[in-house]
């Protein structure tokens, strides 16, 4: 999509959201409002998975400390610090992070209690671990779990315009409000959205999505959304 195509089909379903539930926001939104709620001058941040780090460059000034990890190189490098790494194995010492973030990694993690492990290793009494991640509860989630691998990732590169190397084996183990109540031993859950985002990159996915973010605004209903917004707190 051109940068013309992007500006004039966001402008397009602004004016939508605008005159029919002015109060919604994007979960990317959400998502830079709650980091930027818990860092501070002295917090040192990691981001795991960040992919092109661009949340590391735009937020790490906010903190002491900023890292972007990922399996894979940022495709356009920048000033932001990085690490190649796997997120079972984090090259940091114990007790040494205020805030560790993953968006849209969870559901791709083999081993919860392994990774989760890491991750309270390297968090500080009271610190702070993030994830936004998709919810199996939703049928826009359940339903694409039946495809093969294969057919999943051509849809998902077709409607949502995802590069190959971005998309990976899901597993979605961490992706139920109770898988996310009983993660770590170590961590309190001390907050859970449920949030529906509506991509515009094409239209017609637009569409569909804001129709069900309407659809699930009564209470009962929101845990049909279609992703999952957790913090957690170090005990």
């Amino acid at each position: 999509m051109t940068n013309s195509s992007h500006t004039i089909n966001r402008q397009w379903s602004d004016r939508i959201v605008q005159r029919t539930d002015p109060t919604f926001r994007h979960r990317w939104e959400v998502w830079a409002d709650a980091i930027c709620g818990m860092l501070q001058k002295h917090s040192v941040w990691i981001d795991v998975g960040c992919g092109a780090n661009t949340l590391v460059q735009e937020y790490g000034h906010r903190a002491a400390s900023a890292t972007g990890t990922d399996i894979v190189p940022p495709e356009h490098p920048s000033s932001a610090t990085f690490v190649l790494m796997e997120p079972s194995k984090l090259p940091f010492p114990d007790s040494s992070a205020d805030l560790i973030t993953l968006r849209f990694v969870a559901e791709h993690l083999p081993d919860i209690a392994g990774s989760f492990g890491e991750i309270v290793r390297v968090l500080k009494p009271g610190g702070h671990v993030m994830v936004l991640t998709t919810n199996t509860h939703s049928p826009f989630i359940a339903l694409p779990r039946l495809l093969p691998f294969r057919l999943k990732n051509a849809l998902l590169r077709t409607l949502f315009r995802v590069r190959e190397v971005d998309v990976m084996p899901t597993f979605h183990r961490l992706n139920t409000p109770r898988a996310m109540r009983e993660v770590h031993p170590a961590l309190r859950l001390v907050r859970l959205d449920f949030l529906q985002d509506a991509n515009y990159t094409r239209r017609p996915i637009f569409l569909l999505f804001y129709a069900w973010h309407l659809a699930t605004r009564p209470t009962p209903f929101q845990r049909f959304r279609t992703n999952l917004l957790a913090i957690w707190r170090k005990e």
